[in-house]
């Protein structure tokens, strides 16, 4: 804020797009994002902070930034990844084709022989979506959640954390 007079497209994207140490910003065209990347290198070094892993889907904004501060280093013009990705907060890019996706690591139900609330509840922690873009998928596994507080065993008592949980009831 004390330097938004100075750099307002950076003082905005470090106050808005920032999530820890991660800046995840991005502009309309690329001469906005050359100033915005430009103003945000300017701030953070005037406070000692040196940005590193820069991405862009446009060479020219990225051009003059050293290769070893890229999010992806094309060293000697030899790519080895056809199609590389950029992954940060549950979140992959892909900038050659700017699109979004994510990498859930969850199991099918078929492949599942056993499940407790614990196992269920450590695949749900893994569902990290800051921006909010999977809420509906992250809502759907916490009322799976939910609706495994409603199974009992045969003697009808309430199931434990520990306890497999009868996947056919779910």
């Amino acid at each position: 804020m004390d330097e938004e007079e100075h750099y307002p497209l950076a003082a905005r994207a470090i106050a808005m797009d920032t999530y820890m140490d991660d800046v995840l910003t991005g502009s309309d065209n690329v001469t906005e994002a050359t100033n915005l990347r430009m103003q945000l290198e300017a701030l953070m070094e005037s406070g000692g902070f040196h940005m590193r892993k820069w991405a862009s889907n446009s060479a020219e904004v990225l051009d003059g930034i050293p290769e070893d501060s890229l999010a992806i280093q094309d060293s000697l013009g030899v790519t080895l990844d056809p199609d590389p990705v950029i992954k940060t907060l549950g979140l992959i890019w892909h900038p050659g084709k700017d699109v979004f996706g994510f990498g859930f690591n969850i199991p099918p139900l078929s492949e599942v022989t056993t499940l407790s609330r614990w196992q269920l509840l450590s695949i749900i922690a893994t569902l990290f979506d800051p921006l909010g873009l999977v809420g509906a998928t992250i809502t759907m596994a916490k009322l799976f959640m939910q609706l495994s507080w409603t199974l009992k065993d045969k003697d009808e008592q309430r199931l434990g954390w520990d306890e497999s949980l009868p996947l056919e009831k779910l």
